[in-house]
């Protein structure tokens, strides 16, 4: 007996080596989520162009999830099976065995619906759909794609062939322009698919949830805000896929850009806000209705790069850092500050144990000696971060920022520093870092980067790009609070945090006694650590 076609599509995936399915970025996609996203793509298509799509393209079919859907949800919408398999369905697929999986999945459906396997044609492309040239998908689709639907490999272009990676990188760059290390495969889908639709065509490919704010997706949302527009965002929180991986499906449709982007969740899709469209250089605002995270507008004034510099140190400095730590009271070097330890306007060296290269560390601190024995450069690094500074963690739910007014602590990575140009500013730009509409702006604009949806993951060039308060005067306060905060007792800390929390909200234009200001307040002091930690100052 001939296995039922969606069992043909599970077995194939399935079957994959595990060691393979990780290297080429694969994850099977459950039935459901597959038509889920085929039938937001149709509706989409229906209402734009008044009418059933002619072709449907799946540029990495895999074992056929998608096409098969798209049969299913075609017929249910009134469209005859024979008409179905009839050069409608058109796949590309880089494993010649799972092109030959989905074809038989498409046969043994049109059988099952009384169409004979002579009457089945499927235009199939094996091979990698990203490299072909636009010529080649011209004479494929020669009209283009009314629904390109999918779920793309999720892998960097560096991953995606070990053993020609730069030979990949150069072909993709000379593909689509705009290949960085780092960039994910799946993305340069989304430029693919925006270069196949017809008018009023419809794109729907599952994505990693870092396409809506990763900075080197930024050139592809820039791209694609030339030849589509983003009318929809799908995402959901549902643990579809046998890996640890957040996902989201833009929609895109051939046309100008809508004032408002619909975002849904759940299978039937159901929109649940529409969120004006953010622009390019974060789609994550689209998720903060989502995740509570309020609407902040900051002045598009100067920008705390006008202040300050920042850096977070990278992989030799860890490394460095992490072999020269010693733990010590007192006496033997500077403290060594982890992102673990900071808090807002707190730094729990002392207070609690670290984890410092595997081990737990009640006083880390830096042998300057080894240092400079093992790694000269890093120990001029770590000599540079020697002034007053504001210590920002990353992977945090809002910014968390501690300052170093003495400038002894030195930040192990990624714990970002940011060093006033003139030191008299270290507490007009701490009390900026610790700015509960600074943090709204910077989750919004992160959405999708962090651990978890709704975790700031901040980097340093992020941070001096972060707007500065109009109110001079508000703002002058809240320094002044923020300094008083340096010192407080443990009973003090809750109220300081509190009055700079509302005076800098106010320094950003909002009343902290209205209702935009006071939930952005709310928001800040909900998700702050508040901790009372046992050291009112930093360590010596």
């Amino acid at each position: 007996m001939t296995p039922a076609p969606r069992a043909l599509v599970d077995a194939y995936e399935r079957g994959l080596d595990p060691d393979d399915r990780r290297a080429r970025g694969v994850h099977q996609t459950p039935a459901p989520l597959a038509r889920g996203l085929v039938d937001l793509a149709l509706d989409e298509f229906v209402t734009a162009a008044g009418r059933l799509p002619s072709t449907v393209l799946d540029p990495s079919c895999g074992g056929g999830a998608f096409l098969l859907a798209a049969a299913y949800a075609l017929v249910a919408r009134g469209v005859s099976p024979h008409d179905v398999v009839d050069g409608v369905l058109v796949g590309a697929e880089l494993d010649p065995h799972g092109a030959r999986v989905a074809r038989d999945a498409l046969v043994g459906w049109a059988q099952d619906h009384g169409v004979p396997e002579r009457a089945v044609q499927l235009p199939m492309l094996v091979g990698d759909a990203l490299v072909r040239p636009r010529a080649g998908w011209s004479e494929l689709l020669p009209g283009g794609a009314d629904l390109v639907v999918g779920n793309p490999p999720f892998l960097s272009p560096l991953a995606a062939d070990v053993a020609r990676p730069e030979v990949l990188r150069e072909a993709l760059r000379e593909r689509f322009g705009i290949v960085g290390r780092t960039i994910d495969a799946a993305a340069l889908f989304l430029l693919l698919a925006a270069e196949l639709l017809s008018d009023d065509g419809v794109a729907v490919l599952l994505q990693p949830r870092s396409v809506l704010s990763a900075a080197d997706v930024g050139a592809v949302r820039q791209r694609l805000a030339e030849d589509v527009a983003l009318v929809g965002l799908w995402s959901d929180d549902g643990d579809w896929f046998d890996a640890a991986v957040q996902v989201c499906a833009p929609v895109l449709r051939r046309g100008p850009q809508p004032p408002q982007v619909a975002v849904s969740s759940g299978v039937p899709a159901q929109v649940g806000h529409r969120v004006p469209w953010p622009g390019v250089a974060s789609w994550g605002p689209l998720l903060s209705p989502v995740y509570g995270v309020p609407a902040v507008d900051l002045p598009a004034g100067p920008s705390l790069s006008t202040l300050a510099t920042a850096t977070a140190g990278f992989r030799d400095e860890y490394y460095a850092l992490r072999d020269a730590v010693v733990d010590s009271p007192a006496g033997d070097g500077p403290p060594l500050a982890t992102v673990g330890m900071v808090d807002a306007a707190a730094l729990d060296w002392g207070v609690r144990p670290a984890k410092v290269g595997g081990a737990n560390l009640l006083h880390p601190r830096v042998d300057l000696s080894v240092l400079a024995a093992t790694s000269p450069r890093v120990a001029a690094w770590a000599a540079a971060r020697s002034v007053p500074k504001v210590l920002v963690a990353a992977q945090t739910k809002v910014v968390e920022a501690v300052a170093d007014p003495v400038g002894h602590v030195v930040p192990m990575t990624p714990l970002i520093s940011v060093e006033p140009v003139d030191p008299a500013d270290l507490w007009r730009v701490a009390a900026v870092l610790l700015a509960p509409p600074v943090s709204a702006r910077a989750v919004s604009l992160g959405l999708g980067s962090g651990r978890s949806a709704a975790t700031l993951r901040w980097s340093a060039s992020a941070a001096l790009q972060t707007p500065l308060p109009e109110d001079a005067r508000a703002w002058a306060d809240g320094a002044a609070l923020a300094e008083q905060l340096h010192t407080a007792t443990a009973d003090e800390r809750a109220g300081l945090l509190e009055q700079v929390a509302r005076t800098m909200t106010r320094a950003y234009g909002l009343d902290p006694d209205l209702d935009a200001g006071g939930q952005v307040v709310g928001w800040w002091l909900q998700r702050a650590v508040v901790r009372r930690p046992a050291r009112a100052a930093l360590p010596a």
